[in-house]
Order: C-alpha cells, then structure tokens, then sequence
C-alpha cells in the first residue's frame, strides 16, 4: 500500500483518539488529569505533521482518472452467476460493488481485511445516589465497575426519569435506582445506554430496567460495561452467566445482539427466538433483528444471494405499524428493501424506500435507501444510472444527524462516477472513521475488505 494510504489511515487513527481525549477533557473540565492534556497536544501536533506530509505528497503526484466502475459493471454483466456476495451484501451497505470489487484484478494482493475494533477509550459511567439502599452500595458499583475499561463517577443526586437530561453527563451509561424498603438487599436499577455502537440495521434498547439481588445487577453492570467497550464475546460470557438474563426482556435482547455481533449467528437466531416464545410474543423489534440475524448467517454459510429474513422484516413491519412504532416499521421497510434488491425485485424494493419515506421525512435512512436502489439498479441494468437522482437522495440524507456510516461509502462511489478522485478518497476515509469501532456485521466486514480495495486503488 503506498505512503500516502499509510498516512490517511494513520490520520483517521489519530483524530479518532483525539477526539475521544477532548470528550474526556470535556467531560472532566478542569479535573483533567495533566497526562491527558499532554497526550492530546501531542496528537494534535503528530495530525499537523502527517497533514503536511500528505500534502507534500498529494502536490508532488500527477492526477490519474478512475475509470474502474466502467469495467465494474462489464464484471457484473460477465460474472452474474459469480456475484453472490455482492448480493448479499446490499444489507450491510445496501451496494452491489462490495461483492465484486476482487474480479476486477484477481492477480494483485489485497488490502489486510479491516476489523471492527473495541474502543481505545474507557466506557463512561455515571452512577446516582440510590435511595433506601446502604450507604455503601453506590461506592461498591464505582469499586467493582472501574478499570481499565471503564471510568465511573459517583454523583450526589437522584435520577428520575428523563434521559435527555443524563445525557448532558457525557457517559456512556447511566444508572439509577433504589432499594425495595422492605428488602435493602434488593435492588431495582435502570442502565441507560446513551451511546451506541450497533450496526444501523439493528435495534437496541436505550434502557434496562432490572430487580435483583446486588451481586446480580453489579454482574450486569460488568456486561453492560463489555457490551459498551466492543467486547462481545466476554459480553456474551457475562450475560450467559447471570440467572435473571432470559426473564426480563430488554436485557435479554442486549445479550442476543452481543450473540450477533460476535458473529455466533446461530445462537443469536435460538435467543432471539427464545425472546419471542417466552418473553415477547409481539415484540416487533426482535423479528427486524432476526431478519438481519438469519440474512448474515445464510450469506456467511452459502457465500452467496442470501434471502432469508423476508418474512421477518414483514412481520416487523406489521407489528410496528399496529403498535404506532414509526421508527421500528421505517427500519423494517429499509431492511426489506435492500434484500429485495438482491433478486432483482426492482418496483417492490423502491416501494418500500418510499413507505420508509412515507413514515419519517427527517430521517437519512429512507433517502440513502432510494440512493442505494437505484445504485443497485444502475450497477445491475443496461439502463444508464441515475446520477442526478442519487445526488439528491444523498445530498438530502447529509443534511441529518442520523446520517449512517453506509452515506460516506455511497458518496464515494458517487464521486468516482464522477471521476471526482480526492473526494472520493475523503468520502472513504470518512466511511472508515465511522466505522473503526462499531459493532460489524458479516456484511460489514466485506463492505469494509472492499472497501479498503477501492480505496487503495485510488491511493496509488
């Protein structure tokens, strides 16, 4: 790989460590600890340096057109029946090219594949007084939870309800509670979970409210904790080991996602079915993850067009509408969508973009969904593909707070149509700093390969 992608990702890599250094900075005020200050001056500093050095060297190469997507779709047009991961991965970024990009030079070494990593930072935590218990609980959940992975402060209030007003704290998660007065031992805590790192297929609940013995809940705290950091596998352990995880069903749903995005998709479809059976029958968020859940395994085990999980997104999609859960039923309708697009189902497809659309105006979800079909479609037809539209769809989705990482690989790709080669290059860049410590997904992790091919080739 040449020095200047080396430079880019050691770029993307430094900023994003920086940025967390400032939210700790923030975070702590003028409690900061002096090591932080230094390290974040230090890592400004190393930025400046690699950005100059990267201009030097953008200065000092000649331009070189892109003409890869050209010879793309004569790949995909050639090699129909040799393209089912690409096909497959329309539910991770919703674009045919993730598949085909190794056709288009079999002969040259690729890119290490990325992995999506833990956090380098420590999950932040805050803990409210919690009345009717002893006094010394609150000290105990600081005690237990701190490490090299967490950071937790203690605070002297009590919390009601109103997240918004806890997440002004900067945590990661937040826990409140009190003690049953005729039973100090036993508790009753609420995690909230302010931030996230799950994939934007997928649905995760924002709060666990959980009765139990101390031990209990200061174990799930220990989960939660991993959960936070990126850790599914020791997350995964945790939840398995605590009694009450299969009774209460948001819990149980956040152990079920750690199942998935360890990648122990078998066992993520048994508890998301175990939710279904025992806890929540018409629970419309588990049917949309056990769509996306059965969609990954079945592409991951055939390496090929994967339809499993249809049925499952229009459940969801019932359910949610029944129930007035606007959002669950946009989610649905753009997880349907994108793999109807694997087997061509162009006119259903589009309907459920524009349903999604129907549902909520003010989300990037529904515009980046059309934007996808009608890539898949360009990509897939003789037709010529329509630039212009998706311009709009992905110029109108940026506007958004809730734009997903999957915006930035699809404006890449639209650059390079447009053989627009340095915004392309930053749109991937953009696309992997958003992704460098999320959960990911089997399709992730090839959206992620290839996308790492592309942009090498254009790096060069």
């Amino acid at each position: 790989m040449s020095r200047q992608a080396d430079i880019q990702k050691l770029i993307i890599t430094h900023r994003r460590h920086l940025q967390k250094l400032q939210e700790i900075q923030a975070y702590k005020g003028s409690s900061t600890e002096p090591h932080i200050l230094l390290e974040i001056e230090d890592t400004t500093a190393e930025i400046e340096k690699l950005e100059a050095e990267l201009k030097n060297i953008k200065d000092s190469s000649p331009a070189t057109p892109t003409t890869r997507y050209g010879s793309i779709r004569k790949v995909f047009q050639n090699h129909t029946r040799k393209i089912g991961l690409g096909f497959g991965a329309i539910i991770g970024v919703g674009i045919i090219v993730w598949g085909i990009g190794a056709f288009f030079d079999q002969s040259k070494e690729l890119p290490p594949r990325p992995i999506c990593q833990t956090s380098p930072v420590p999950v932040q935590i805050v803990v409210a007084q919690l009345p009717n218990c002893p006094s010394d609980f609150q000290a105990q959940l600081v005690e237990q939870w701190t490490g090299e992975t967490a950071a937790v402060l203690p605070l002297n209030q009590v919390f009601a309800t109103g997240s918004a007003t806890r997440a002004q704290t900067g945590a990661d998660i937040v826990v409140w509670g009190a003690c049953n007065q005729q039973n100090p031992a036993e508790l009753t805590l609420t995690y909230e979970l302010i931030t996230s790192r799950k994939p934007d297929e997928i649905y995760e609940p924002t709060r666990l409210s959980i009765t139990g013995p101390f031990t209990d809940l200061a174990n799930l705290g220990l989960a939660l904790i991993s959960y936070q950091h990126g850790d599914y596998a020791q997350a995964v352990d945790q939840f398995s080991a605590l009694p009450a995880i299969k009774t209460t069903a948001e819990p149980a749903l956040v152990w079920a996602n750690s199942l998935l995005f360890a990648g122990r998709y078998e066992a993520a479809i048994d508890a998301y079915e175990e939710i279904i059976l025992t806890l929540k029958p018409d629970w419309s968020v588990i049917y949309n993850n056990l769509g996306i859940a059965r969609f990954n395994k079945e592409l991951l085990e055939a390496e090929g067009t994967a339809q499993a999980g249809r049925d499952h997104f229009e459940q969801a999609i019932k359910l949610a509408e029944a129930q007035g859960e606007t959002d669950l039923a946009l989610l649905a309708h753009v997880n349907n969508s994108r793999l109807l697009l694997q087997g061509r189902k162009w006119d259903t497809a589009k309907k459920h973009c524009e349903m999604a659309l129907s549902l909520n105006t003010q989300s990037a979800l529904p515009y980046i969904c059309r934007a996808t079909f009608h890539f898949f479609q360009g990509f897939s037809a003789a037709e010529k593909m329509d630039l212009k539209a998706i311009k709009q769809d992905l110029e109108q989705a940026a506007q958004f707070d809730d734009a997903p990482a999957k915006l930035y690989y699809l404006r890449a790709i639209w650059y390079e149509q447009e053989q627009q080669k340095q915004a392309a290059i930053e749109n991937y860049l953009r696309f992997f700093n958003k992704m460098e410590y999320r959960a990911c997904l089997h399709t992730d992790q090839e959206a992620l390969h290839n996308a790492a091919i592309f942009l090498d080739e254009l790096s060069r």
